[in-house]
């Protein structure tokens, strides 16, 4: 050796005189010397006698630097200690200190020895000495073998290829720079190990031909290598990227088993080799883009090679085994010959979806049918671009709706409402109601109703060959209008006169009442009730309503028959279902109708972004076939379809939020909606649109009653009725009772019942103002006050700087209806213009005269007033309707500045005023402006 530092000469006796007495020394030392095993040599300088040699280099070794005199010594790596130290190291330890414990920690990678202090020391010196020996050599290895290695367990491989034949190594693989790591106890041993691995472990590549190289690259011939691979341990396979990136097959193990592995690979790949062929496709390309869809049905379901369409080169590719491969042409070539396609492109809401879920099996069944294979195409990706409705939207003004309860028929045309209902009397406000002379100007239920005023007026103005405006008396109307006859030919001149001196006056609701009894004998109730239609639908505006109450049923039956029959022959659409629906509380809510063309599909559908196309190839050799087969596919869906109309006058006064809500059903039902005149059209799914008609129902019933209520509070808001308990404590009752109330108040003043605080009904009777209870029978007060707002009485507010000040009143108000009622009770022949709330004018705006004294002259009646009216530049006159004061009243005179003294003996005790008349008296006069309030400005015309 060179560089020998130290000799030994040793003496071998005994069993060591052996062939092998070389090496029996060199491991001797190997094991003890401090130097390190591998760096020595042996060589015999005599019989029994050898001369070992040292370098002065030291080992390595395992421990960590710097060990101190702790009893714990920190190794670099567990697995040499445990495989080459431990099992020499612990039995010198047991035989030589026995009283010394050792404890191995693997995952602190740490040594401890515990017992005596001396035995200790001497314990740990050896095993420092054995871990300075230990060698360590990387070797450079293929991806392929670092693999195979952990394949079979490192410590496995150790244990085999090198501990059990005498070499004191070990094998360890550093993954990141693909190097496998030897452990060793000398040199001798790590150059032993290096040659063992090299003999045990070897790699190749396995050739593959072009032909073989498709299927190697599938995954049939991945999960074959991975069957192998666990099968055998002997040899591995690997894909490996060799310096081109091109992925190459490698066998890495026993040299000797190479051969076997690499046919059973070639046997697989031959087994899987496949050929490819193009065959070139004529007629529609349809059929070849659905062929996976067509194969049983073109009778191909037996091919085994797979088949490929290839649009850009509009052929088939047809991969497989070879035979198979050449069937699958001969047979596509045959069986494709002659097949032709019709496509059906059904865009409705939800067909895709329908066909690909429950419309499978009709799908299915036209095989059998119409010997054709429909093929449903993926869903498309593309939104349907919505159609214009709006000439739709339009059209429908000219439809005609309508729809019929037990008692009550609603006809609407281009937004005209005709209401026929069948009960006793009028009972809800009008603008205007009609009552026919046919018999009698003096008596008829109308005249008993309104009163003995309106009667008088009557007889004064009737007209034998026109109509006669009144008063509305106390009946729930603002005018009435007199018709010479009903039965007669004439009675659409009388009829179209109402309507033009209703637009005259603003007036938009006419309701006309019909009692047989007070009819001509004979007349003809069919040609009636036609004419009072047709004359209203004609002549009419938009969003004006009349309304026919009829108390008999066998007339209100001929009305309601007649109004079908207009309907049918005007009607657009065709083939009607009417329906109606009423609201809980007993109330008409809404009056519908469906309908379901037989024959034109097309028109149950408005094509809009709802859409969701079905696109359907029907394949066939019959093209006749082809064309029932796609006929027949679209009336199948449109048995689901549904025009359902809602038809409703809600509908043209609806507020914008229930719109707004019917609008938003369409993306919430996914229905097409449709608002028209007076009607909304839900299309689409017949299950959809039928959900959606329910709620719209509902939105625009909801709507109804907030509007009635916020119409209730503005028509009485200067108005409240209270009802007192037992306790005699104020009671608030409902906005719709205390609308009624008021309105009974104002007209007929019957008895009318409202709702108690209990629940209980009461009967208000208002000439007593007093409530009886229907379930304690108790009397009840009744009060009707002003409402006071802001600090101030009924309905003053601040004027601040102002001298007066003019508010235009609401036409749909009570306090506007009083007034009116007030004016035309005199005045039914002139048009008020606008009223307007006054706020104390100056004195000036009031005539003066002189007959009953120099003072204030205020007249009962509209009419006399009016004679005092001057026109202004505009044709119009103006009066006021105030509260004078009146207290107690006499005669006046001429001569009087003042009232006279009630008792002349006391001259300071004045009446408030003075009359013409003082038991029926017209004119009041007053002395002071105190005593007046001008409340109300009204603006009329002649």
């Amino acid at each position: 050796m060179e560089e020998s530092g130290y000799r030994v000469f040793a003496s071998c006796e005994g069993s060591l005189g052996t062939e092998n007495t070389p090496e029996q020394v060199l491991r001797y030392f190997s094991l003890r010397s401090k130097s390190g095993g591998g760096e020595c040599a042996v060589s015999q300088v005599g019989p029994h006698l050898y001369c070992v040699t040292f370098r002065s280099e030291e080992g390595t070794g395992l421990a960590t630097e710097d060990e101190g005199s702790t009893n714990e010594i920190q190794l670099k790596h567990v697995p040499p200690y445990q495989l080459l130290i431990q099992p020499y190291f612990q039995k010198e330890v047991e035989q030589e200190h026995p009283d010394v414990t050792i404890t191995l920690n693997t995952n602190a990678r740490s040594i401890k020895l515990t017992g005596p202090s001396s035995s200790v020391q001497a314990a740990k010196g050896k095993l420092q000495d054995s871990l300075r020996r230990v060698r360590t050599k990387e070797l450079p290895f293929p991806q392929a073998v670092i693999g195979f290695l952990i394949s079979k367990g490192l410590q496995e491989v150790s244990r085999s290829y090198f501990l059990q034949v005498g070499v004191y190594a070990i094998l360890a693989v550093s993954v990141s720079d693909s190097k496998v790591v030897l452990h060793g106890l000398s040199q001798f041993d790590l150059q032993r190990a290096e040659k063992i691995l090299g003999e045990k472990v070897s790699t190749t590549a396995v050739p593959l031909g072009e032909h073989l190289e498709p299927v190697a690259y599938s995954e049939d011939f991945a999960d074959f290598i991975v069957q192998l691979n666990s099968s055998q341990k002997a040899v591995q396979i690997s894909w490996e990227l060799d310096g081109k990136n091109n992925n190459r097959i490698m066998l890495v193990g026993n040299r000797e088993e190479f051969n076997a592995t690499e046919r059973k690979m070639v046997e697989f790949l031959w087994e899987k080799r496949e050929d490819v062929e193009l065959v070139k496709v004529e007629g529609p390309p349809e059929v070849p883009e659905n062929l996976p869809h067509l194969m049983d049905f073109l009778g191909l379901g037996n091919l085994t090679a797979q088949i490929r369409w290839l649009p850009d080169a509009r052929m088939l590719e047809i991969r497989g085994k070879p035979t198979a491969v050449e069937e699958a042409a001969r047979s596509l070539r045959q069986k494709m010959k002659g097949v032709v396609c019709k496509t059906v492109e059904i865009c409705r809401p939800e067909a895709h979806t329908y066909f690909s879920g429950n419309g499978q099996g009709y799908l299915n069944s036209m095989q059998s049918t119409f010997n054709c294979r429909p093929v449903l195409r993926p869903k498309p990706n593309q939104a349907i671009q919505a159609q214009d409705l709006t000439h739709k939207v339009d059209q429908l003004g000219a439809d005609i709706c309508l729809g019929t309860k037990d008692k009550e028929v609603l006809l609407i045309a281009q937004n005209v409402t005709v209401h026929i209902e069948q009960v006793d009397k009028v009972t809800e406000l009008a603008d205007v109601v009609v009552n026919p002379l046919c018999r009698s100007t003096t008596e008829s239920k109308m005249l008993d109703s309104a009163g003995a005023d309106v009667k008088e007026e009557l007889a004064k103005t009737a007209r034998w060959y026109s109509i006669t405006v009144t008063g509305p008396g106390a009946l729930p109307c603002r005018l009435l209008v007199h018709i010479p006859c009903l039965c007669g030919s004439s009675m659409k001149d009388y009829l179209l006169s109402t309507i033009q001196e209703c637009k005259r006056r603003g007036f938009k609701l006419i309701t006309v009442y019909i009692d047989r009894n007070e009819l001509h004998s004979g007349f003809d109730a069919k040609q009636m009730a036609k004419d009072l239609m047709l004359t209203a639908l004609k002549h009419l505006d938009a969003e004006d309503e009349l309304r026919i109450v009829i108390p008999q049923e066998d007339l209100f039956n001929i009305f309601r028959d007649k109004a079908k029959t207009i309907h049918s022959t005007h009607l657009k659409l065709s083939e009607l279902e009417f329906f109606v629906s009423a609201s809980p509380r007993g109330v008409l809510a809404c009056l519908g109708f469906k309908h379901r063309p037989k024959d034109d599909v097309e028109s149950l559908h408005h094509h809009s972004h709802l859409c969701e196309p079905a696109v359907i190839d029907l394949f066939s050799r019959d093209r006749h076939l082809l064309g029932k087969a796609g006929s027949a596919l679209e009336r199948h869906y449109a048995t689901f379809l549904s025009n359902d109309t809602l038809v409703n006058p809600s509908i043209r006064s609806a507020g914008r939020a229930a719109m707004d809500k019917i609008c938003q059903l369409e993306g919430k039902h996914r229905v097409n909606v449709t608002v028209g005149d007076g009607v909304v059209i839900f299309n689409g799914l017949a299950a959809k649109t039928s959900e959606a008609w329910e709620e719209a129902l509902s939105i625009l019933d909801e709507d109804r009653e907030q509007r009635q209520r916020d119409k209730h509070q503005r028509f009485c808001r200067n108005a409240r009725w209270t009802v007192y308990n037992q306790q005699n404590l104020p009671v608030n009752i409902d906005p719709k009772d205390n609308y009624n109330m008021e309105i009974q108040h104002m007209t007929l003043r019957k008895p009318t019942t409202v709702q108690g605080q209990r629940g209980e009904t009461l009967t208000v009777n208002f000439r007593t103002m007093t409530a009886k209870s229907s379930t304690t029978g108790l009397q009840h007060k009744v009060e009707r006050t002003e409402v006071v707002g802001s600090g101030n009485p009924g309905k003053w507010s601040e004027m601040g700087s102002e001298d007066y000040r003019k508010e235009e009143l609401d036409r749909e108000s009570l306090e506007y209806r009083w007034v009116e009622r007030m004016f035309n009770r005199t005045m039914s022949k002139c048009s008020i213009t606008k009223t307007n709330g006054f706020f104390r004018p100056e004195e000036s705006y009031f005539y003066s005269d002189t007959a009953q004294g120099r003072g204030i002259y205020f007249c009962v009646d509209a009419s006399a007033a009016q004679r005092k009216c001057e026109f202004d530049h505009r044709k119009q006159k103006m009066m006021f309707l105030g509260r004078v004061e009146t207290g107690r009243f006499t005669v006046g005179k001429k001569s009087f500045n003042a009232p006279p003294p009630i008792n002349p003996a006391n001259p300071r005790e004045l009446y408030s005023s003075v009359v013409d008349n003082v038991d029926k008296p017209s004119v009041f006069v007053v002395f002071r402006s105190d005593k007046t309030y001008p409340e109300y400005c009204i603006t009329f015309t002649e």
